[in-house]
């Protein structure tokens, strides 16, 4: 794929992306529920899997309760039982809506 091919395909992807704002942004936030995403699903690591640590932390001990949900490409990698895993494709996207907290960590490029 060409470089000018590859950049078309992003931008068209991003322009899709806004459409679920839209449709999606009259939902109520759920201050207890958090979606987690690494490296666009690769898998639990990075820094959303220590904030994801220490909040099953704080629940154990002060009895927070969260809906964690972490969006992975593989649904056979181990997470801990707090969190509910769920398939990253583009069609799941609807469960970042009405979320209090959306954690991800992407690579970066610089120019």
């Amino acid at each position: 794929m060409s470089e000018k091919s590859y950049i078309l395909k992003r931008k068209i992807k991003a322009g899709l992306s806004k459409i679920p704002y839209i449709i999606f942004g009259f939902l109520p936030i759920r201050k207890n529920k958090i979606v987690f995403s690494a490296f666009e699903g690769a898998g639990y690591c990075c820094n959303p899997k220590y904030i994801a640590e220490e909040l099953i932390r704080q629940e154990r001990s002060y009895g927070e309760k969260y809906e964690m949900l972490w969006l992975v490409n593989d649904m056979t990698k181990e997470f801990p039982n707090e969190i509910i895993k769920n398939i990253y494709r583009y069609d799941a996207v609807w469960r970042w809506y009405g979320t209090k907290l959306h954690l991800s960590c992407k690579y970066s490029s610089s120019s």
